[in-house]
């Protein structure tokens, strides 16, 4: 959800952005499984999602890393404006994520 939002959103290709309207009510900050009205996902339906997240990505944004997007500050203070910022900053968004996970296997 993140990389399809800080991809398209912030450098102003909404139009781009494949994102469900449930994704919001189930991943945005401060959700978790425990609460969650609707059914989630399947693991296939989210690889199928992701996988021509890349190319589109790509496609739409090349040679733009350096463009200005809209200013916008994470919760940690770190503040983005351009279209590079906001790719870069989800590879550790996800690098985060998968931590967790390893985390959680170790601790099954």
């Amino acid at each position: 959800m993140v990389q399809e939002r800080f991809a398209f959103h912030f450098s102003d290709q909404n139009k781009e952005m494949q994102l469900p309207e449930v994704f919001p009510e189930l991943f945005a900050p401060g959700t978790k499984p425990a609460e969650w009205a609707v059914e989630p996902p399947s693991l296939d339906e989210l690889k199928e999602m992701l996988k021509g997240q890349t190319d589109r990505i790509e496609f739409v944004l090349n040679g733009r890393l350096l463009e200005e997007a809209e200013s916008y500050t994470t919760s940690s203070g770190l503040t983005m404006s351009t279209v590079g910022a906001f790719l870069t900053f989800t590879f550790y968004h996800e690098g985060m994520h998968l931590n967790t996970m390893k985390h959680i296997l170790k601790a099954l």
